[in-house]
C-alpha cells in the first residue's frame, strides 16, 4: 500500500511542472519510491517463499493421511468385521 502510494505521488510530480521548487521534491518522491518499491519486492518474495512451503506442507500432509488412510484400513481388514486385534 505505501509502495502504491509513493509511486502515485511520484506519478503525479512527473505530471507537474519543473522547476526549481519541484524538482527537489521529484528527487525526494524518486528516493522514497525506490526505497519503499525494494520493500515490496522482498516481501512479496518471502511471500511466495511461504506459499510455496504451504503447498508443499499440503501434499506432504495429503500424504500423511492417505498413507494413514491405507494402512488403518489394511488393520481393520486383516483384524476381521469386528475390527478387534
Amino acid at each position: 500500500l505505501e509502495y502504491d502510494a509513493y509511486r502515485t505521488d511520484l506519478e503525479e510530480l512527473n505530471l507537474g511542472p519543473r522547476d526549481s521548487i519541484t524538482l527537489p521534491k521529484i528527487d525526494l518522491a524518486q528516493q522514497l519510491y525506490l526505497l519503499h518499491k525494494e520493500k515490496y519486492e522482498r516481501l512479496r518474495n518471502d511471500v511466495t517463499i511461504k506459499l510455496k512451503f504451504l503447498e508443499e506442507n499440503k501434499v506432504l500432509i495429503g500424504s500423511w493421511g492417505y498413507c494413514f488412510i491405507c494402512y488403518c484400513y489394511r488393520r481393520c481388514s486383516d483384524t476381521g468385521q469386528n475390527g478387534v486385534v
